[in-house]
């Protein structure tokens, strides 16, 4: 009885020792990580950042010039039309901006007033109707074959989302400009 008690026991001190050793490497590799990132060059936001949240400001939002900073980048972006990319996301725009998503989502929420995602669908949608509009050679192409030229990965979600901000599918809004005496 007392070889098994003595067999158990050392059987959890080497357990413990074990996840003991495990939990100082683990520390060990965080203070490298963080040793890293305060020499860093990088001008990424942080979360601990005093300049963007001051205690006066205390409903978190961001400082003036931040934002500023953030609605120039992500006009750019627009303008580069990097909202066709298909790995378009929020991460996208804060490496883009060395900056945070949580920055990147509340200035889109607050100054674009929608979320991320419908941002980027409305930008989608607005230029592909406007390059079917002007580009007669696009309307010879698949839904498939628009849907993924702008981002979208299959044309069921790309013709949901068309009709939600158009009113009608791709389908009858090609259908339509062919029709249209204008052409």
């Amino acid at each position: 009885m007392t070889t098994l008690f003595i067999a158990t026991l050392m059987i959890l001190l080497a357990a413990f020792s074990y996840y003991f050793i495990a939990f100082q490497e683990l520390q060990k590799k965080y203070k490298v990580i963080l040793a890293e990132q305060n020499t860093s060059t990088n001008t990424s936001v942080s979360l601990e950042n005093p300049a963007v949240f001051t205690k006066a400001n205390t409903s978190g939002r961001l400082k003036d010039a931040m934002i500023q900073n953030l609605m120039d980048g992500i006009d750019k972006l627009e303008d580069e039309k990097a909202f066709l990319q298909p790995d378009f996301g929020l991460a996208y725009i804060a490496k883009a901006l060395q900056s945070n998503t949580s920055y990147i989502s509340k200035v889109i929420n607050t100054h674009k007033q929608c979320t991320f995602k419908e941002y980027v669908n409305k930008l989608r949608i607005e230029y592909i109707s406007n390059q079917l509009k002007e580009d007669p050679m696009l309307l010879k192409y698949s839904i498939h074959h628009i849907a993924c030229s702008i981002g979208y990965a299959d044309a069921c979600s790309f013709s949901k989302i068309f009709k939600r901000h158009m009113g009608i599918t791709p389908s009858h809004y090609i259908k339509q400009i062919r029709q249209s005496p204008n052409r």
